[in-house]
């Protein structure tokens, strides 16, 4: 009956985690591929999770009742009730609620009462066990150990297996299935298993009076810390690469992997980790600066940092929880809760609170600060002191405000050959900072807080005297301000859009949109040897930015704006002149791309541009097969699809060139070297079309054709794409 319960735990777990990776894919397009959709899918899924651990805490107080069996068994097979789930709930979006809300509403109508019965049933059976005549009671956390492992299978197994085999709606049956096998495996735990004298109270109470309440304070602060910092990762990453899945699993899994090390029943966690948290949250602390100032790393040492960060702070977190849980089985119920509660606040302050407190990835050193007072309150249960002399602290929090104020600017000063040694000499101040605080923890936490005052302080005047502009939405963080002359519109850590501010020179676009650029000549000059553009067929952009391109109009000719986020419409508005300068005739459309093209009528276009970045990455589901081919359904025979395929990280060319090649189109590329004009910034910009004699127009305007090149990777589609495979 034990190894029967194990198995029940792996698999409600494995089930919890696919479900959660396979629903986010499916919702993120209808939210234009934003990196905060998988924040706000955990952040739901961490409710349901607390749902499901109070019904099994309920449950466990009131195992002697005849109704509560009954009511138990119709509450695992309710869920059964909204099956089969409809993938079209998930992927379109359209009841104008928050974003939040709007994801929270469409699990609900689908997975959401099955993630909550999976997340019960975990529970329920390690309750069984614990308090059945199995003999295994002092085992009985273990099984969370096992639950861990299952969660760490599910989500393992899915980027490398379950997504190149099966399509989002072979997925979601799948998952159907096993959770009909996992309900009735668990009820046969629960009404097989050996009754056995219960040893604790007789009855538990939601809160647990017989545990100190600072103890109790130190599981949700902890359990909170580690949400909060597998999140933060995760949006620091995917906010330049790519919101995918692969890049939710990483994270996740790591974090996972910490609750496995902790919760066994030799944790391990040896005290020279355990002392490393200092250092740990120097690094963080740096990994924040660097991308304060979109400071670029190579890809695997960026991914090594982060890593790094978030094994020994959620180690050392989950570590501390397990030393604190109480050793009475009748009120493991009560731990969990605690668990869930501080995981479901973690979630919260990353997908509500930290847009809120400013625009920076603030949630970032938030958490590790989080990290800091919970183990904190942890040593002060045990009676040692976390903090050490005041004196000491205030001269180490007067550094590291100097230090967070003064280096960032300090990059600016420099040549770029110059940069890395100064980002490194912050880098490592901020360790002799943080130097012998290993049993100071809230000493460590104060630091932070130092730290990201003065970041907010900084971000107050910003370059050159003042931000014009700072905006955290769900899409992004904006910031809009002037210098030298120019001024600049900045999207998370990568140049959006600039303008001259004398009027004189204001309508000539700047950046990767200037007249030298591979799309400058194209629109330009494309006038004249181009035919769709000769005609002056209505032209698409998906992706507003600053509104340069649409200075390229012609006259009275229609050019349709796709874009993601309402919001840049008022800042390209308020802050630059492009629009109102722009000769066309503008309409603007809100909402995913994809989404919103396929209700353009067909052939509608002679050019469609798609400059649709999410900090630095375009969107991936803006580059399959599928979405290919929707915007050449949205073009006329002749017609040309342009894409900035820009980026630090990836190369997306080789991508493109493959996809594209198999629904027959010519690939064209062209590249812009940076140092030609001033005013210019380096780009790369890919061009495709189906007819011959845009194909040869292309070539007369310098594009490079790459259709016959041999493919580098394997094509990306809706159900499939492979982000390692166009790392730089």
């Amino acid at each position: 009956m034990f190894l029967l319960a194990n198995c029940v735990v792996f698999i409600a777990s494995f089930l919890l985690f696919q479900v959660e990776l396979v629903v986010s894919k499916a919702v993120l397009p209808g939210f234009g591929g934003s990196y905060l959709v998988w924040a706000a899918c955990v952040m739901f899924f961490q409710a349901a999770l607390l749902a499901g651990y109070g019904w099994a805490y309920f449950l466990a107080s009131r195992s002697d009742s005849r109704i509560w069996p009954a009511l138990h068994t119709l509450f695992c097979v309710a869920p059964l009730a909204l099956f089969p789930v409809e993938p079209a709930i998930l992927s379109r979006p359209g009841h104008g609620l928050a974003h939040v809300l709007e994801i929270s509403w469409m699990l609900l109508r689908t997975v959401g009462p099955g993630f909550l019965v999976l997340a019960a049933m975990g529970l329920a059976t390690q309750q069984r066990v614990a308090l059945s005549g199995l003999g295994k009671r002092v085992n009985a956390y273990v099984l969370y150990a096992t639950s861990n492992l299952g969660s760490f299978a599910g989500l393992m197994s899915y980027p490398f297996v379950v997504e190149p085999l099966l399509g989002v709606g072979s997925q979601l049956v799948v998952w159907q299935v096993g959770f009909g096998v996992a309900v009735a495996a668990h009820l046969a735990i629960y009404f097989g298993c050996p009754q056995g004298e219960r040893r604790g109270e007789a009855q538990s109470r939601i809160l647990d009076t017989r545990t100190p309440w600072l103890q109790r304070v130190s599981w949700l602060v902890l359990s909170a810390a580690g949400a909060a910092m597998f999140l933060s990762v995760t949006n620091a990453v995917t906010m330049d690469l790519a919101a995918v899945p692969l890049l939710w699993m990483v994270p996740l899994a790591l974090y996972l992997l910490t609750f496995t090390l902790a919760f066994r029943t030799r944790p391990w966690c040896p005290q020279a980790l355990r002392d490393r948290f200092p250092l740990a949250a120097a690094i963080g602390f740096f990994l924040f600066l660097l991308i304060q100032q979109s400071y670029s790393m190579p890809v695997l040492v960026m991914g090594i940092a982060h890593a790094a960060v978030l094994l020994v702070v959620c180690t050392v977190c989950h570590t501390a929880l397990y030393e604190s849980r109480p050793s009475d089985p009748g009120r493991l119920a009560s731990f969990y809760m605690h668990l869930a509660l501080g995981g479901f606040i973690g979630g919260m302050l990353v997908s509500w609170g930290a847009p809120l407190a400013g625009a920076s990835l603030v949630e970032y050193p938030g958490a590790i600060v989080l990290a800091g007072f919970g183990l904190a309150l942890a040593a002060w249960h045990r009676g040692d002191d976390p903090l050490g002399g005041l004196r000491s602290m205030g001269l180490r929090m007067a550094g590291a405000f100097a230090l967070a104020l003064a280096w960032p600017a300090a990059l600016t000063l420099f040549d770029t050959a110059d940069t890395s040694l100064i980002a490194g000499a912050g880098g490592f101040l901020l360790a002799l900072l943080l130097y012998r605080l290993e049993r100071r923890s809230a000493a460590v936490a104060l630091i932070g807080v130092a730290v990201i005052l003065a970041v907010q302080a900084r971000d107050l005047y910003g370059p050159a005297g003042g931000y014009l502009l700072r905006l955290r939405n769900f899409y992004g963080i904006y910031k809009v301000y002037d210098e030298d002359g120019i001024r600049y519109l900045r999207h998370g850590t990568t140049l959006h859009g600039m303008q001259r501010l004398d009027p004189d020179k204001s309508a000539v676009p700047l950046a990767y949109y200037h007249p030298t650029t591979p799309i400058g000549e194209l629109l330009e000059q494309g006038v004249a040897v181009l035919e769709p553009l000769r005609r002056e067929s209505p032209v698409a952009i998906v992706g507003l930015g600053a509104g340069s391109l649409t200075m390229y109009a012609q006259p009275e000719q229609e050019w349709d704006v796709f874009e993601l986020d309402p919001d840049n419409l008022g800042v390209a508005r308020r802050f630059f002149t492009y629009l109102e300068q722009s000769p066309g005739v503008l309409r603007f459309v809100f909402g995913d791309a994809r989404l919103s093209l396929e209700e353009e009528p067909r052939g509608r276009y002679g050019v469609l541009v798609v400059d649709a970045f999410n900090s630095d990455s375009i969107p991936v589901h803006l580059l399959t097969r599928e979405a290919l081919a929707e915007y050449f359904r949205c073009v006329t025979p002749d017609g040309v699809v342009a894409l900035h395929l820009s980026n630090k990280y990836m190369d997306l060319v080789p991508v493109v060139q493959a996809t594209a090649r198999e629904l027959g189109c010519r690939v064209f590329v062209n590249q812009y070297v940076a140092g030609v004009h001033p005013d210019a910034r380096a780009c790369v910009w890919g061009a495709l079309t189906q007819d011959a004699a845009s194909a040869e127009a292309l070539l007369r305007l310098g594009w490079k054709d790459i259709t016959d090149f041999p493919s580098q990777v394997k094509p990306w589609t809706d159900d499939y794409s492979n982000i390692f495979s166009a790392l730089r």
